[in-house]
């Protein structure tokens, strides 16, 4: 069982979740609450205890899941436990318990492949994407983890030799805030949907009604005509008609007002709530970075801390994807060109997809031509999101052949003798291909055209970004493209160059790249306390903290290349250099590890 000193790390990690530990007796059976059910799946928010259910064919096993998890209690809420001892009770049990949290899922029972067969019925037959499947083994050659993890939608993999009473607990927590995550959500669409039609039905009887109003107003000439000896009864129907005409116009108009402030409130919660995400993804990355540098860590210890740091920047992605379309709706999406090294730029987007694209068997080529300008002046970091969509999805759905990425740049001289220089991008793949008439859909938000079977990364938000992005710096981002031979994605924008002697006043060049160094040739300190407070966040992984000591000194003109350069090691999460670039104006004497 867990000592006292892995509770408190555990209590320590996240407060906010109202975690406690009971010895009160199981709760048994459930009042009845109302129920949501929604893709066939029967689930009820208001319960007072979450099921997990145990299918394995050892009985041990059984009692001694049942023996570490009996006194954990979770938002007020108790475990209850469900067993079965093979596939196929496992079955009938998920049928008869939809609602259940959490599937502990043994992979050898009556056959060697049971476990996955059952997780793929709960996924495919019973469409149950709520109950957090963690599959365990204690025959991992029958089910090697890579293959598993790729091909059935499970949520956590795990040896059940491995499998400590701290992991099993820390696994449990997971799974179950992740469960209760997916019940929030699903229940606020369902509401949402409600509003939505009502909605709908509002604004169709409003237009049932101008509809009627338009016809009365069309045949009121000919009502005059016919009928000038009632012209003052008409006079008076039509006063009646204009003051039912304005009350509809105000009601639009509130009605209007009512569909700003549920737009504003929606990026009001779209920011918020993306804070909310940042602050443990941000804490969960500054460990990782702080864990990476621990030499007594073994090889496979390292490789698994940089996984959790690829999962953490990936969704820090997706965060900052659902950012930048709600900033397109609002209209507050800007450029910040900045002068940057170009052929690094470039190579270093080719470096970054070519380990993906050898991992999948696929060539990565990359052609451009002998002469780039050397400085650029554009926004390097949106150029960078635009190519890393395009790359990505070309590796996404490519399965053999290769990507081929080409670069092409134009300088040439106007008439009046103004420069104007072009640069082509272009991503070409031997993937699936898009059917024509899906070429203006893969530009909608939250669109993704992959087949039933296969599971897509991502919000479907990339192409539309991109799109936005391309139009923004003057250019279109074009498709051409046919099914089962593979796409192409290119776009022409202007770029600017920026010669080393323009480049004489300027403070520093940013680079393309999280790997390059930031080049600060003339940088001013603040004094020996606020480093020392500025090193110890960052000892501590605390990247925010970091940020925003540095953000206060900005004021101060003589600290902001010290400042900016701080801050872009911060958010690039890049601690190992932000402690190296710290120390240097330490004291001799101050500890520098």
């Amino acid at each position: 069982m867990m000592n006292n000193n892995e509770n408190d790390d555990l209590i320590l990690a996240d407060e906010e979740d109202d975690l406690i530990l009971a010895d009160d007796e199981p709760i048994e059976g459930n009042k009845e609450t109302p129920s949501l059910k929604t893709n066939s799946t029967v689930i009820n928010p208001a319960a007072t205890y979450w099921k997990v259910i145990i299918v394995d064919d050892e009985p041990e096993i059984h009692q001694v899941i049942k023996l570490v998890l009996r006194n954990v209690v979770f938002e007020g809420k108790r475990l209850i436990f469900l067993s079965a001892y093979s596939g196929e009770e496992g079955k009938s049990l998920l049928e008869k318990n939809p609602d259940s949290a959490l599937l502990f899922l043994d992979v050898v029972m009556e056959k060697n492949d049971s476990g996955l067969q059952l997780a793929k019925y709960v996924r495919d037959t019973l469409h149950n994407s709520f109950v957090r499947i963690i599959l365990h083994t204690g025959q991992p050659g029958e089910a090697p983890e890579e293959s598993v993890i790729m091909d059935y939608d499970i949520n956590d993999y795990k040896i059940k030799s491995d499998m400590t009473d701290l992991k099993m607990f820390v696994t449990t927590m997971v799974g179950l805030r992740s469960y209760r995550d997916l019940i929030a959500l699903e229940t606020s669409k369902v509401v949402l949907k409600d509003k939505n039609d009502q909605l709908q039905e509002e604004i169709t009887k409003r237009q049932q009604v101008e509809n009627e109003l338009r016809d009365h107003r069309d045949n009121l000439e000919n009502l005059v005509a016919k009928r000038t000896n009632e012209l003052a009864k008409v006079n008076v129907l039509l006063q009646e008609d204009i003051a039912r005409r304005e009350q509809i116009e105000k009601e639009l108009i509130r009605s209007k007002e009512a569909a700003e402030a549920a737009n504003n409130a929606k990026s009001i919660f779209i920011y918020n709530i993306s804070h909310e995400f940042r602050t443990p993804l941000n804490g969960i990355l500054g460990y990782t970075s702080l864990l990476k540098d621990d030499e007594s860590l073994k090889g496979e210890q390292k490789e698994d801390i940089q996984i959790i740091q690829n999962c953490g920047e990936h969704l820090l992605t997706l965060i900052d994807d659902v950012l930048d379309l709600s900033k397109i709706e609002a209209g507050k999406l800007e450029l910040i060109p900045k002068p940057f090294r170009f052929p690094d730029f470039l190579k270093n987007v080719v470096n970054f997809f070519s380990i993906r694209a050898k991992q999948k068997g696929i060539e990565l080529v990359y052609n451009s031509p002998s002469q780039l300008p050397n400085i650029a002046l554009a926004d390097h970091k949106r150029l960078r999101q635009i190519l890393l969509n395009l790359l990505s999805n070309a590796i996404k759905f490519t399965h053999k052949g290769q990507v081929t990425f080409k670069v092409n740049y134009q300088h040439a001289l106007t008439s009046s003798q103004e420069e104007k220089n072009q640069i082509r991008f272009e991503v070409e793949d031997s993937g699936e291909g898009i059917a024509a008439e899906n070429f203006e859909v893969i530009f909608l938000p939250f669109q993704q055209l992959a087949k039933q079977y296969q599971q897509v990364d991502g919000t479907g938000l990339g192409l539309s970004i991109s799109k936005t992005l391309v139009e923004m710096m003057g250019g279109k981002l074009q498709v051409q493209s046919e099914l089962g031979i593979g796409s192409r994605f290119w776009f022409e924008i202007p770029l600017q160059d920026y010669f080393e002697t323009n480049l004489q006043n300027e403070e520093w060049i940013e680079h393309s790249s999280q790997n390059s160094e930031v080049v600060a040739p003339k940088i001013t300190p603040p004094d020996v306390k606020q480093i020392e407070a500025l090193f110890k966040f960052a000892r501590m992984g605390n990247m925010p903290a970091v940020i925003e000591e540095a953000e206060a000194l900005e004021n101060d003109y003589n600290l902001q290349a010290f400042t900016q350069t701080v801050c872009q090691l911060a958010k690039q999460y890049e601690l190992y250099k932000l402690k190296v670039f710290l120390q240097q104006y330490l004291p001799s004497t101050q500890e520098k590890s």
